[in-house]
C-alpha cells in the first residue's frame, strides 16, 4: 500500500477483512496433529484527481479512482506418531510444514499485481527440509508523473450560500464560503516525491458579481477560519440575479519562503460558485439593519444638549430609500407625546450614516417618537390638475360692439393622491436633565465606604442619590457593548503607587514570560485595572418600554445606588494567578527575584486614603468623550 496512499487526504474509502483458525492439538490412536490456517485482504479505493503516470495523459485508474491492495493467505501443520521406545513414550515428527502467500495489486489503468509464495517443509524429524519462495509481477507499476502534485487530491471547498438556484433571496443575505480544512494555517503532508513537506490554503477570492461587476463588500471570518461570510456594503438589489465565487489556492514551504504551488507550470487552484436571485426589496430600515444610532434605540435618559448631532449607521446601505423623487421631500421628526412636532433635514451620506442635528428646545422627561419620513410636495385640492381655456365668439353684425368668451375646463395628467410615509420609526425619551454633567452635579454623592468581600480583600465605593440615576445602556457592558458611561481610575493613591505598582503591574509590564489568565484581555479592563469600576442600583437594565410609549408616560429609574471602586479585587486576582505561575517557574529553574518575591508575599490589604476616579460619558460609536466628572472616595479604615 505504498506512496500512493501517502496523498492521504483524497476522497475514498478503505475496507479489508480476514479470517483465522487453529485446530490446537489433535490426537487419533497413536497419531497426533495441529492445523492452522488464515486469509484476508485490504482494499484502499481512492480519487487522487488529476495525477497521472509517466508517459500517459489520462488520470489515473477511472476519473481518479484507483485501488490499491493486498491479499495474504498461509497455512501450517505437524503430524507425528507417539510410540514407546525403551519404556518412555516419545513424539516422531512426521512431516511438519508451512507457507504463506501475499498478493498486491494496483487497478484499474494501469493493472499491477505481484505475488510471492513462500514455505518451509520438515520430513522425518528434518531427516529432509528445506523451505522455498516464488515471485511472479504481471502488469506495469504506475510512476507519478513529474509536475503532479499531492494537494490535487484535496478537496478544500466544502459549500458555498446561499445554495445554488435559489430565488427570493433575502437582499440583506451575507453569502459564506465554508472550507474543510483552515485557511492560513500551516499543515505537512507526504508529496508524490516520499517527502514530507509544509503548506498552507489561501483564499484568493471570495466575490458576488452582479452580471460583471464585483459587490463592494468585507469579509467577516470564524474563530478557526473555516467559514467566511462576504457582507456587503450596500444591500443587494431587489429581484436581481447575482453569482457568488470563492477561489483557493496553494502555498509551499521551502526553507523559509512560501511558493505557490503549480502543476505542469499552471497554479493550483480549487473553485466553486453559485447562483441566485433576491426577492424583493423592502421600502423601509428595519431595526435589525441599524449597527449603532444616537439616540440609541428605546434610549431612556437622552441628554439633548449633551452632544448636537443624531445619526444612525446602517449595517448595510439601502441607498435606495434616499433617491431624490421630485414628489416627496426627505425629513426627520420627533414628535412628543404631547404632540409637539419638531422637523428637520436629514443628511445620508457615502458611510451608510444618516445624520441631523438635534432640535435645541426638547422638553425633559418627555417620550419621543422618531421618523424618518417622505414627505408629499405640493398636495393640492381634488381639481389641482384642471386648468380653463376661454374662447372668443363672434357675434358678427348683430353683435357690434359687444364682447362674448367661453370658457372650458381641461384636466392636465392625472392627479397623485400622495401619501406620507416613514422608512424607520424610533423610539427614546429624555431626561430630567440636559446635559449628563447637569445630572451628575444635582447628585448626592456620599464620602465613601469600604466593604470586605473576600479574606482581606475589600470593595470601596462611593452612595448615589438622585431624581433620576442610570439605565441600561449606561450601565450594561458587556464583550460587545460599551456603556455610555465609563470610569477610569486615578492611580494616584499611595496604595497602588506604594505598594501594588511595584509588587504586580511595574514588573509584570516589564516581561513577557508570566501570563495573567484568569480574565479575558479582550474585556478592556487594563493592567493594571483602571476601569474595574461600576454603577450598582435596581434596576440597573431600565429602557423604555412599549407601554410607557403607548400610554406616553415613562415610570422612572431607580434613586438610590452606588459607583462602586472593585480594583483591589482584580489586583488580589491578578496577584493569586502570577503566584501560581511564579511557583512553577521557580522550580524548574527560573530563579527570578519577582517571582521569590510572589511566592513570599501575602496579598497586602487596602491601606486608608484618598482614591479618586473619572466619570465619562461617552458617545456611542464615534467613542468621543463629551463629558468627564471627577468623584474621590474617602478609605478611612
Amino acid at each position: 500500500m505504498g506512496d500512493l496512499n501517502d496523498l492521504g487526504t483524497g476522497k475514498g474509502i478503505a475496507f479489508g477483512a480476514r479470517i483465522t483458525m487453529d485446530t490446537g492439538d489433535l490426537t487419533f490412536l497413536i497419531f497426533y496433529a495441529r492445523f492452522a490456517a488464515g486469509l484476508g485482504f485490504d482494499i484502499m479505493l481512492k480519487n487522487y484527481g488529476e495525477v497521472h503516470c509517466v508517459g500517459q495523459t489520462d488520470p489515473l485508474g477511472i476519473n481518479g479512482w484507483y485501488a490499491n491492495g493486498q491479499a495474504f493467505a498461509y497455512f501450517s501443520g505437524k503430524i507425528g506418531i507417539k510410540v514407546k521406545l525403551f519404556g518412555k513414550s516419545k513424539k516422531l515428527e512426521i512431516i511438519d510444514l508451512g507457507m504463506a502467500a501475499v498478493m498486491q495489486s494496483k487497478l484499474p489503468n494501469p493493472f499491477w499485481m505481484r505475488g510471492i509464495v513462500g514455505g518451509y517443509y520438515s520430513v522425518l524429524g528434518g531427516m529432509i527440509k528445506g523451505n522455498c519462495k516464488f515471485e511472479v509481477v504481471i502488469g506495469e507499476e504506475c510512476e507519478i508523473a513529474p509536475g503532479g502534485s499531492v494537494l490535487q487530491g484535496v478537496e478544500v471547498i466544502s459549500e458555498l450560500t446561499p445554495e445554488n438556484g435559489k430565488s427570493e433571496v433575502d437582499v440583506f443575505n451575507s453569502p459564506q464560503a465554508v472550507f474543510n480544512m483552515e485557511i492560513n494555517k500551516d499543515f505537512e503532508m507526504v508529496d508524490l516525491d516520499g517527502i514530507r513537506k509544509a503548506f498552507r490554503i489561501k483564499l484568493d477570492h471570495f466575490k458576488v458579481l452582479k452580471g460583471n461587476q464585483e459587490i463592494e463588500a468585507t469579509l467577516k471570518w470564524n474563530d478557526d477560519h473555516t467559514v467566511v461570510a462576504l457582507q456587503p456594503v450596500d444591500i443587494f438589489d431587489g429581484e436581481s440575479a447575482f453569482k457568488a465565487i470563492a477561489q483557493v489556492s496553494f502555498e509551499e514551504r521551502e526553507r523559509s519562503v512560501w511558493k505557490t504551488v503549480e502543476v505542469d507550470g499552471v497554479k493550483l487552484t480549487e473553485s466553486m460558485e453559485v447562483s441566485f436571485t433576491t426577492g424583493k426589496a423592502p421600502d423601509y430600515i428595519p431595526l435589525s439593519n441599524v449597527e449603532y444610532c444616537y439616540p440609541k434605540l428605546d434610549h431612556y435618559n437622552f441628554y439633548f444638549k449633551e452632544y448636537p448631532k443624531g445619526y444612525i449607521k446602517l449595517k448595510q446601505g439601502q441607498d435606495y430609500l434616499f433617491e431624490s423623487n421630485s414628489d416627496f421631500v426627505q425629513k426627520g421628526r420627533y414628535v412628543s407625546s404631547l404632540g409637539n412636532i419638531y422637523m428637520f433635514d436629514i443628511v445620508y451620506n457615502q458611510n451608510n450614516e444618516i445624520e441631523y442635528s438635534i432640535p435645541s428646545n426638547l422638553a425633559l422627561n418627555t417620550i419621543y417618537q422618531f421618523d424618518i419620513v417622505n414627505v408629499p410636495v405640493g398636495q393640492g385640492a381634488i381639481d389641482q390638475n384642471i386648468t380653463n381655456n376661454e374662447q372668443n365668439v363672434d357675434l358678427g353684425e348683430q353683435g357690434e360692439g359687444q364682447e362674448m368668451t367661453i370658457t372650458t375646463k381641461a384636466a392636465e395628467g392625472d392627479i397623485k393622491n400622495l401619501k406620507e410615509k416613514s422608512i424607520l420609526t424610533t423610539h427614546f425619551r429624555t431626561s430630567f436633565y440636559q446635559t449628563f454633567l447637569q445630572k451628575l452635579a444635582d447628585m448626592t454623592i456620599t464620602t465613601g465606604f469600604r466593604r470586605n468581600i473576600h479574606s482581606d480583600i475589600h470593595e470601596l465605593g462611593v452612595t448615589i442619590f438622585g431624581k433620576e440615576l442610570f439605565e441600561k445602556y449606561e450601565t450594561f457592558w458587556t464583550t460587545e457593548i460599551t456603556p455610555l458611561v465609563q470610569f477610569e481610575a486615578i492611580l494616584s493613591d499611595s496604595y497602588y503607587t506604594g505598594t501594588i505598582k511595584k509588587l504586580i503591574y511595574e514588573p509584570y509590564n516589564a516581561q513577557s514570560t508570566l501570563k495573567i489568565t484568569w480574565r479575558n484581555p479582550d474585556f478592556e479592563i487594563g493592567y493594571p485595572p483602571v476601569k474595574a469600576l461600576y454603577i450598582r442600583q435596581v434596576p440597573f437594565n431600565k429602557t423604555l418600554t412599549q407601554s410607557e410609549i403607548d400610554g406616553g408616560f415613562s415610570l422612572g429609574t431607580a434613586t438610590e445606588g452606588a459607583f462602586v471602586y472593585n480594583l483591589i479585587w482584580f489586583y488580589a486576582y491578578d496577584f493569586f494567578d502570577l503566584q501560581n505561575e511564579a511557583s512553577y517557574q521557580w522550580y524548574r529553574g527560573n530563579t527570578k527575584t519577582w517571582y521569590q518575591t510572589l511566592m513570599t508575599t501575602t496579598f497586602p490589604i487596602v491601606k486608608s486614603g484618598t482614591y479618586p476616579f473619572n466619570i465619562k460619558y461617552v458617545i456611542p460609536g464615534r467613542n468621543k468623550v463629551t463629558s468627564t466628572y471627577k468623584v474621590n472616595i474617602s478609605n478611612t479604615l
